[in-house]
């Protein structure tokens, strides 16, 4: 093959967090998918999206999945999907560390994310608990309520 068209692997930049690390694998008009490393005992902040649904599919390790009320382990060689809204986590319960590849499904690319638990003092997002949020069914957000 000529060297104009052959492809090799990469060295994608690193985005370094007290939880672990991202990298952005690949961006399309309707998507986009991460590398995403969880130290053990680290976790992502509970959150939601309303403008974006997601697929984890962990890859490395094991992971502790949070979605609205349900709470999965989710191991090597499978995934979890993250509806449109729905409250969510990702913990590493385990010794090693947990890497999964993350699919940003949206047409959009609004960035709002509503954290209610967030362990790295990230200040914004709704502060209720969200199994209030889920009784109540209501929250009000950046001055918007939001249904549930």
């Amino acid at each position: 093959m000529p060297r104009s068209r052959r492809f090799s692997g990469q060295t994608l930049p690193r985005d370094y967090r007290p939880r672990g690390w991202y990298e952005s694998v690949v961006t399309g008009s309707r998507f986009q998918v991460k590398s995403i490393m969880v130290h053990p005992g680290a976790s992502l902040s509970l959150q939601s999206r309303y403008h974006r649904a997601r697929r984890w599919v962990v890859v490395e390790g094991a992971a502790e999945v949070t979605v609205d009320k349900e709470v999965k382990l989710v191991t090597e060689n499978q995934s979890v999907y993250i509806p449109l809204g729905a409250f969510h986590r990702v913990e590493n319960p385990g010794k090693v560390p947990s890497l999964s590849l993350r699919c940003r499904l949206a047409a959009i690319s609004v960035k709002m994310t509503l954290r209610y638990e967030d362990i790295y003092a990230r200040d914004q997002g709704a502060k209720a608990s969200p199994e209030r949020l889920l009784a109540d069914g209501k929250v009000t957000v950046y001055g918007i309520e939001v249904t549930l």
